[in-house]
């Protein structure tokens, strides 16, 4: 053989030994099959038939081509079905082609809803529908975009609706490509009628910056007004409240930052004056209990802070009485009631402490008044604890209700309290006045918690909720209840049983009102028509 042969040959059997190592990732010799000889199922969406108010039947084909294979449904309330529920339907072995059927409940009216068959990696076509309108006295509906939607609190606005301040970090419409990411956080205001159905809703943002936890009110002369947390991206360690004052439609007329304090609550008076509360910070860094009162144009009528630079005294909740206003929180780690006078001097304070082996302390998420009865307060720490103190701060009760956890309270217009918090789902327990269970629910099959209750003109209750609807996908429920909490189908009831608990309280003069300085700076946050749609949920 000629040395060029030889070389040749050489060469030959280098580039092939190469194509196989590359073929086989560099561990063997052996060749490597392009062909994919597994068996594929096939799928078919149809149109939905059977379309109620609250249920509708998903329809399509299934065969499996000689393979076993699972077939089912994903639908939601989203077009691309981002976020997603499943109807599971059938397994089969086969190789005939068959139908695949099967019914979805807990649908909102009036509500577009959009589906495909699946098996495997195998997709059917996305379709949709929309179901019928019908007028409901009491719903459940879920809001929300792609990524994160948090609700802060609900009030009643003058037309018999609602108004849900919330904060989202999904999609902005027509932005989708440059500012939908998790990253941004922006206040989110939702009118919602009486039925639950989106009147309007706008973020509201300013560049470089983001706002959430706010709390808003519809006032006498139809305009809106909203605090929130402001944070600024270069600066993501300090928050200011923000005051937005909105028109009925949501439109900015103005708007401040004042240049100190983290806003927990507001409360709004008969004059639409509006009592924020929260923390501030103090000379030596701590938190200190904090009241910014302002009236419906954002301007200062008083500000105030209530604690100590030796201590974290932490504010959770706010409620006016007829002397003025009861204070709620936490110094460190007791739980701390402060009373105060329509200017915000100091009418009582007293510190309760649990005298249990595993230091529990009292409520101190919420708080609710009775003028005759004195305070309720609910909370959490192993369990939920729900205590009834005095006029005066005299303990009354301290009871915990087993798992779960405590964070707001109304009074239920007959002498009773909703409480709302987390269990296994969104739940509400009624208590009496003694702290007996009246009834106890979970609301759906998702996992999250009620950040806000409150009772409508006639008594029935409104709560919203955190919506665990998917993994890091959380949304924003609605719901309102007759007063006997009934929802077909989606209200569980719970077993709830209270258990006394030791504690006590001491009374001391340890803390004086001190005079705050807080200014006001212009802002220019914008409102933006938003994105998110009726989900899903039940009638």
């Amino acid at each position: 053989m000629s040395r060029r042969l030889r070389i040749v040959g050489l060469i030959a059997v280098i580039i092939l030994a190469t194509i196989s190592i590359i073929r086989c990732g560099g561990s063997s010799f052996e060749w490597y099959d392009p062909v994919d000889t597994r068996v594929y199922p096939s799928v078919t969406t149809l149109p939905a038939t059977n379309i109620l108010p609250h249920s509708a039947i998903l329809e399509g084909t299934f065969n499996p081509n000689g393979v076993e294979h699972t077939a089912w449904f994903k639908w939601g309330g989203d077009p691309a079905l981002i976020d997603y529920d499943e109807a599971w339907g059938v397994t089969d072995s086969g190789t005939s082609t068959i139908d695949l059927s099967i019914e979805i409940n807990q649908l909102s009216s009036d509500a577009a809803y959009y589906f495909r068959a699946v098996s495997g990696t195998v997709s059917g076509a996305i379709l949709n529908f929309k179901t019928p309108y019908v007028t409901e006295p009491y719903w459940a509906r879920t809001y929300g975009g792609k990524y994160n939607e948090y609700p802060s609190m609900i009030s009643l606005t003058t037309d018999g609706g609602y108004l849900v301040t919330a904060s989202t970090s999904s999609y902005i419409t027509g932005e989708e490509a440059v500012y939908g990411t998790t990253n941004n956080t922006n206040l989110w205001i939702i009118k919602l009628n009486s039925e639950g159905k989106i009147v309007w809703q706008k973020q509201y943002r300013e560049p470089n910056s983001y706002a959430y936890s706010g709390a808003g009110y519809q006032i006498s002369n139809g305009e809106i007004i909203v605090v929130a947390n402001y944070k600024q991206s270069i600066d993501q360690s300090r928050s200011y409240p923000l005051f937005l004052r909105l028109s009925g439609d949501g439109s900015v007329i103005s708007q401040k930052i004042f240049n100190n304090g983290y806003i927990s609550t507001a409360v709004i008076d008969s004059n639409d004056n509006l009592l924020v509360a929260g923390s501030y910070r103090d000379t030596a860094g701590n938190r200190d209990y904090w009241l910014l009162k302002l009236n419906n144009t954002g301007q200062i009528l008083w500000e105030k802070s209530y604690g100590t630079e030796q201590t974290n005294d932490v504010l959770s909740a706010i409620v006016q009485t007829a002397n003025g206003y009861m204070m709620a929180g936490a110094r460190d780690g007791d739980s701390w009631l402060v009373e105060i006078d329509q200017l915000g001097n100091i009418l009582w304070q007293k510190l309760y402490s649990c005298n249990i082996p595993t230091g529990e302390a009292l409520p101190v998420n919420g708080v609710a008044y009775d003028s005759n009865d004195g305070y309720t307060l609910v909370g959490d720490s192993i369990n939920m604890l729900i205590a009834r103190v005095g006029l005066d701060g005299s303990v009354q009760w301290v009871k915990k209700y087993g798992s779960g956890e405590g964070h707001t309270i109304a009074n239920s217009g007959d002498g009773g309290y909703v409480i709302g918090g987390r269990g296994a789902s969104n739940g509400l327990t009624k208590i009496d006045k003694d702290g007996g269970i009246i009834w106890s629910k979970l609301y759906g099959t998702k996992k999250g918690y009620v950040t806000s209750t409150a009772l409508d003109v006639s008594n029935d209750i409104i709560f919203t909720s955190i919506h665990d609807a998917f993994p890091y996908d959380y949304n924003t429920q609605v719901a309102k209840l007759p007063a006997n909490g009934l929802l077909p189908p989606i209200a569980t009831d719970i077993s709830v049983t209270p258990e006394d608990m030791e504690c006590s309280f001491q009374e001391n003069t340890f803390v004086t009102a001190t005079a705050t300085s807080v200014t006001a700076s212009s802002s220019s946050v914008s409102a933006i028509n938003t994105f998110a749609t009726i989900l899903q949920q039940a009638p």
